[in-house]
């Protein structure tokens, strides 16, 4: 991530059109801020490792919670059941129409290892963020370890660029590497994680023991394996960023 001169960069913050190069929102800084962006070809191989080896851990999707018309009949049916049991033999009708809720799916060592370390999303990838800098602020180290962001990735198809301007200007103040994914990349994110659109994406550091303090010896090997794929391929997008 660079700082351009004055003569390069959007007047003000507002002025900002492409995420590659924006204008902190503070008068006191004064330089523009560009972020790389990754080719087209290098961007496809991105998205195969991201699917193959990150997103298909998560079980269709990013969304924790699925929608009982997803689940198979017979699945669907003994959670109805459970339901009319506990509510009295009254509730079987009101039932017949429940099938958009929303059920908790459950979830695996890996998908837990995924979903603790791939953040998706403008708001969740700002507390992150903001979490982060309030910490390097602070320079206090606290009792419980906090996951530090070591990769964002962001679409440059958003429009306006303004609503992901501010991801680009903690990354710059924190020291994170940050690619843009060309092309429609929104889309394509959205797609590997089971939702509409990506705007933008944080990969955080391992942070506790979690599974590998298991006595299963089967989930502490699958949460290692994890951790590892995950810093793969963190590694991976960190040496491809253009210099």
């Amino acid at each position: 991530m660079k700082n351009l001169s004055s003569q390069q960069h959007p007047r003000t913050y507002l002025d900002n059109e492409d995420i590659r190069c924006v204008t902190s929102p503070y008068p006191t800084s004064m330089e523009g801020i560009t972020t790389p962006v990754l080719s087209v070809e290098m961007k496809h191989v991105l998205m195969e490792r991201l699917e193959k080896e990150i997103t298909s851990k998560l079980g269709g999707s990013i969304c924790r919670s699925v929608s009982k018309r997803n689940l198979s009949g017979k699945k669907r049916r003994r959670e109805n059941k459970n339901e009319n049991t506990a509510l009295g033999s009254g509730a079987t009708k009101a039932n017949e129409n429940v099938d958009d809720e929303k059920v908790d799916a459950p979830m695996g060592t890996a998908e837990s290892v995924v979903r603790s370390r791939f953040i998706v999303g403008i708001n969740q990838c700002t507390r992150i963020l903001e979490s982060a800098f309030q910490q390097q602020k602070e320079q206090q180290p606290k009792s419980k370890p906090t996951p530090i962001p070591s990769l964002i990735l962001l679409s440059r198809d958003v429009r306006p660029a303004t609503i992901v301007a501010h991801i680009s200007l903690y990354a710059n103040l924190l020291n994170i590497p940050t690619l843009i994914l060309p092309g429609k990349a929104s889309i394509e994110l959205g797609k590997a994680v089971g939702v509409r659109s990506v705007a933008a994406a944080v990969f955080l550091s391992s942070c506790g023991e979690g599974a590998s303090m298991s006595e299963d010896k089967q989930k502490e090997r699958e949460w290692k394996e994890t951790q590892n794929d995950v810093d793969s391929f963190v590694k991976y997008v960190i040496s491809k960023i253009p210099k």
